[in-house]
């Protein structure tokens, strides 16, 4: 009896890393889902099965620094794309500002509220001309652009992971 719950309960907590991994990717494209969170989350629960033998503490806590560096590199990426394409601080701080209020307007929001608020720093308060301030608006988008693709990548990295840890056992 205590097999069979056994057996069940592992089928569960793969499925459940499985939902975890997928959601973990289309998170990592689209905003408002923590794609990168939940992926981990996906393999940590991997930690919990029979498979718990093949999946060292390392293996997570190093999979969890990944995790943490994509967390800096999203806010990081679109500050350095405003720098990047010759913006000024204003530009920075209206991507900021329009970052956070594009949150409010998913799916795409965060990209259009980064833009006019790069676009607005730079052409009402640093006086840029037109294209300057457009030019230092597309930077953040590039850069936000940029920072969803390293997100997809380590979601995609956890499923690798999920894959080489359970293929063996399963297939």
């Amino acid at each position: 009896m205590l097999s069979f719950f056994m057996e069940n309960f592992d089928l569960l907590l793969i499925g459940i890393s499985v939902i975890c991994l997928l959601i973990g990717i289309i998170g990592s494209i689209l905003p408002g889902i923590p794609g990168t969170i939940v992926s981990w989350i996906g393999i940590l629960i991997l930690k919990w099965s029979s498979f718990s033998e093949q999946i060292s503490w390392y293996w997570i806590f190093g999979l969890l620094l990944l995790v943490i560096l994509n967390k800096a590199i999203d806010y990081l990426i679109p500050i350095w794309g405003v720098k990047k394409f010759g913006g000024s601080k204003y530009g920075v701080y209206g991507s900021i500002f329009g970052f956070i209020i594009g949150l409010f307007f998913p799916p795409f929001g965060i990209f259009i509220g980064a833009f006019i608020g790069a676009f607005l720093g730079e052409f009402v308060f640093k006086k840029n001309k037109l294209k300057t301030s457009f030019k230092s608006s597309l930077g953040t988008v590039l850069g936000m652009i940029l920072g969803i693709g390293i997100g997809l990548m380590i979601s995609l990295i956890h499923l690798l992971f999920f894959l080489y840890i359970i293929y063996p056992k399963v297939f």
